[in-house]
């Protein structure tokens, strides 16, 4: 092949197409088209997301209508005009004007993308968007067009008019845009409909589009769209030949050798999909999956695969996007790696729906409701955001990810935790999980009814959350303590009693895994503080016939054993807080993290701490190295040096009414820092934290929230103490990993500017209102004190006439009320509005000049050619042929 027959093929159409101005009309018309389906969608002001989403979605759908546009004249519009006759005669192969035509299309589609990056520059004024992701988003464009290129110009080789050409390539191209949907359609039918619907699934065009769109570019769909071209351009070439077959039936040789390579190019492409060959474009790494998530999807066994089942509703609200969007990623990322290991269902389900019932009757998957702000009004959606796992008769079943929920992390812990081999337990009980035991003392893990307390207590979450990757059993606080648990938690060891006491400290002594949590303050539950002598605090001396309180263990043997020393009376504060909006707690709330000076607050060199951000501890002790021959300290989390103690009784102090805390609590800084938790090595196996609340219900509700202002690793710490002292520390570093999207940033600054806006309206409203009805009360209390002041009446009339004063009084009072209330609902709805309205406003000025200004470049380069073009004509018209040097030759 001579390149230099195809460069002037080539040249020819791809000069000839941008030397008029009708190929700038078509590429303002592209990119109009772009814009309006990025920009004018409300999905992409809800998504709140600096990408190409909204696009993406329909972009196949605009193809169908551009390429038949660029192809329609490659081979019809020759035909028309008979510039066909003579190509065909010049000394030009069939392959080198196929190659030619091929490349002109391909350059004239390729400019017009480039034109489109112009949207790019209103993606970047409205936020940062991630370069690899717009990569692979144009890569996928460029591919998918290459594709369907060669697939128009076989409609246009077929006929000689314009206009069939053109439906000729969109009917073409359409096979594999929609073969997909064809394939769900037939899926639905019985026997044979299900093999097909799957062929035509893996066939079609947009399902590998629409994966390399989300950043991730597979070896196996890069060699589809390349397969795809290659095939249609060999039709082409074969069919431009046609008119030298001189054999009988030769056509029907060729069509045999255009379905063998095509049969051979999908075997390729299938034989490529089991490599798993894929890049992760996105700077983010969103659809990176950790070494040990691979590694538990590949020693999942091929006989036994994994089933999720994802129960995910197709709208949620703005601020679940993201978290919708990381779990379907990381979900197909967990299919395409396991191959035939991990088989993947995602269901798209809505309330009162046939798959809404099967999640709940199944796998108690149920919808939560969220609020979302639509259109200046607060509105409730029943979202679906749930997945199940089973392989065999195991499985693991979260029913909703939270946006806090580390979705990997859950994902992997489920799927490790349904396939691992069966073994065989102590007791010839067979289970896939480690064992792990809580000792059911005086705090009750488990909950139960409190005799302390009078009333039912209910299980603590962190029971919950353990079960999700152990098998967590109830330790009798009396003993024996099973000899097969991988970890025995006990919280508040101080409360127990003598004998359980020693117990506790036989199993430490013989280096079994302990995880230790006691808090001297108690906050979050019913619990008597360790410096009190006897169980549940001293005895009431209101309630007679009560049995005496029993006596508390030694708890310092233990601690010394451990190598720790710790005063029970004493509570940890720090002046450190981060959070301006939570100023108001107390200095005993302990903030842990980076800024409060301590030199490590949280230890580097120690899996349990490292990547650590930040831990709240709640009224929490302080301990230090013994120095207990064996035994060594490791701090884990420690306070800053603007830390001191308090004495238990210092905080609180006794009256007749109960306890309650000193408000002249005086907090002088110390010259150390305070260590809170610690691990304790060598002749014992043991983790200490000073602090029970830290793992409270309301540290597990943040988790799930996840507010901005407050994003603590409180349940993430605790959970890697449990793994490293169970020794599976294979999870610790997936609890650690945050996958961020980049968002349209400077809209969520002008929101925030509008919101706080709106809550100082809603602030003054309610102090206009809450004054409006203290003046109304005043004047009732004053009507009625001014009869009670007078002297010149009898008793019983005073009282008739405050009783009738009051009753009036009161009556305006009422109508005051809810004049002013209804004043102050109109007041907030009015912010709301003009909120709403001022967000509306930027939102429409982004799409009037997204629709405006990307056209206008192509537009104004193709009126300065047309103009150009109109003067040489206008040149030649005249006379003006010369162009030569000197005077123009005389007739």
């Amino acid at each position: 092949m001579r390149f230099s027959v195809v460069w002037a093929v080539l040249r020819r159409d791809f000069v000839g197409y941008f030397t008029s101005l009708t190929g700038y009309v078509f590429i303002t018309l592209f990119i109009g088209m772009c814009s309006f389906l990025q920009f004018w969608q409300d999905e992409f002001f809800h998504n709140n997301l600096a990408n190409l989403s909204t696009l993406n979605v329909l972009f196949p759908v605009l193809l169908l209508f551009i390429v038949p546009a660029i192809t329609m004249s490659a081979w019809a519009d020759e035909r028309r005009q008979g510039v066909d006759e003579l190509l065909l005669t010049l000394p030009v192969s069939d392959l080198e004007l196929v190659a030619g035509k091929y490349l002109g299309a391909l350059g004239i589609y390729t400019v017009s993308l480039g034109f489109s990056l112009t949207l790019l520059g209103f993606l970047s004024w409205l936020g940062r968007p991630d370069a690899g992701l717009i990569f692979a988003n144009y890569y996928a464009f460029w591919l998918l067009g290459a594709a369907l290129l060669a697939i128009g110009m076989v409609g246009s080789v077929l006929t000689d008019n314009l206009t069939v050409g053109f439906i000729l390539g969109a009917a073409l191209c359409a096979v594999p845009v929609f073969l997909d949907r064809v394939g769900q359609l037939l899926g639905n039918l019985p026997l044979v409909g299900k093999l097909l619907g799957r062929w035509c699934t893996e066939l079609g065009a947009s399902p590998r589009f629409e994966e390399m769109t989300r950043g991730v570019v597979p070896a196996s769909g890069v060699l589809y769209f390349l397969v795809v071209t290659g095939v249609f351009f060999y039709i082409n070439l074969v069919l431009v030949g046609r008119r030298r077959w001189r054999v009988p039936m030769f056509g029907l040789h060729l069509a045999a050798r255009a379905s063998a390579a095509l049969i051979a190019g999908i075997s390729l492409v299938i034989l490529m999909g089991r490599t798993n060959l894929r890049a992760d474009c996105t700077a983010e790494g969103l659809h990176s999956l950790t070494k040990t998530t691979k590694e538990i999807i590949l020693q999942i066994d091929p006989q036994n695969p994994v089933l999720i089942q994802a129960y995910v509703s197709k709208t949620v609200p703005r601020n679940y996007v993201e978290t919708r969007e990381n779990l379907l990623n990381l979900l197909r990322e967990y299919a395409a790696i396991g191959g035939e290991r991990v088989r993947l269902n995602v269901i798209e389900t809505e309330k009162f729906s046939d798959q809404a019932r099967e999640a709940e009757e199944r796998f108690q998957i149920r919808p939560v409701q969220l609020t979302q702000e639509s259109g200046g009004r607060s509105e409730t959606i029943d979202v679906f955001l749930g997945i199940a796992v089973t392989c065999g008769a195991d499985e693991v079943v979260t029913p909703f990810f939270f946006r806090g929920l580390p979705i990997e992390y859950e994902l992997s812990r489920s799927v490790r935790t349904v396939s691992r081999p069966v073994k065989a337990g102590a007791e010839g009980e067979k289970s896939n999980r480690l064992k792990v035991g809580v000792l059911d003392n005086d705090v009750k893990p488990f909950g139960g009814f409190d005799f302390q307390t009078m009333g039912s207590q209910p299980q603590w979450e962190f029971i919950e959350e353990l079960r999700r990757q152990y098998q967590v059993v109830q330790v009798p606080v009396a003993g024996p303590y099973p000899p097969d648990l991988a970890l025995l938690i006990v919280i508040q060891p101080s409360s127990l009693t003598q004998p359980q006491m020693q117990s506790l400290t036989k199993w430490i002594h013989d280096q079994k895994p302990t995880l230790l949590l006691d808090d001297p303050f108690p906050r979050s539950f019913a619990g008597s503080p360790p410096s009190e002598k006897q169980k549940g605090g001293s005895k009431n001396p209101f309630q007679q016939g009560a049995p005496p309180p029993e006596e508390k263990g030694n708890f310092g043997e233990v601690m010394m054993l451990c190598g720790i020393r710790w005063d029970t009376a004493e509570v940890a504060w720090d002046m450190y807080n981060p959070h301006p909006e939570y100023s108001w707690l107390d200095p005993e709330f302990v903030f842990t993290g980076a800024g409060n000076g301590a030199k490590d607050a949280f230890n580097p060199n120690e899996l349990t701490t490292a990547g650590l951000q930040e831990v709240l501890t709640i009224f929490p002790g302080c301990i230090e190295a013994r120095g207990t021959p064996g035994a060594n300290f490791i701090p884990l989390l420690t306070t800053g040096k603007n830390s001191g103690t308090l004495l238990y009784e210092d905080i609180l102090e006794k009256t007749f009414f109960g306890q309650r805390f000193k408000a002249d609590r005086k907090h002088v800084a110390g010259t150390r820092e305070l260590t809170l938790a610690a691990r304790a090595s060598g002749s014992v196996n043991v983790i200490f934290i000073a602090d029970v609340d830290f793992i409270s219900q309301a540290f597990f509700d943040m988790r799930r929230e996840n507010r901005e202002s407050l994003e603590l690793d409180n349940v993430t710490f605790f959970l890697n103490c449990v793994d490293q002292l169970a020794g599976d520390e294979s999870f610790i570093e997936l609890r650690k990993r945050r996958r961020k999207h980049r968002t349209l940033e400077r809209l969520e600054a002008k929101e925030r500017i509008y919101d706080e806006q709106r809550l100082k309206d809603v602030k003054e409203a309610t102090e206009a209102a809450e004054k409006k009805l203290k003046d109304a009360n005043d004047r009732l209390k004053e009507g009625v004190e001014e009869i009670n002041k007078r002297t010149d009446l009898d008793p019983e009339l005073k009282r008739v006439m405050m009783e009738q004063k009051r009753q009036v009084e009161q009556k305006r009072v009422d109508e005051e009320t809810k004049k002013i209330d209804d004043e102050k609902g109109r007041a907030i709805d009015m912010s709301k509005a003009r909120s709403s309205t001022e967000i509306k406003k930027i939102q429409d000025s982004v799409r009037l000049l997204s629709t405006l200004l990307p056209p206008i470049p192509p537009l104004l380069i193709g009126l300065i050619i047309f103009f150009v073009r109109i003067g040489k004509e206008r040149g030649l018209a005249r006379g003006d042929r010369w162009v030569g040097g000197g005077k123009e030759p005389q007739p």
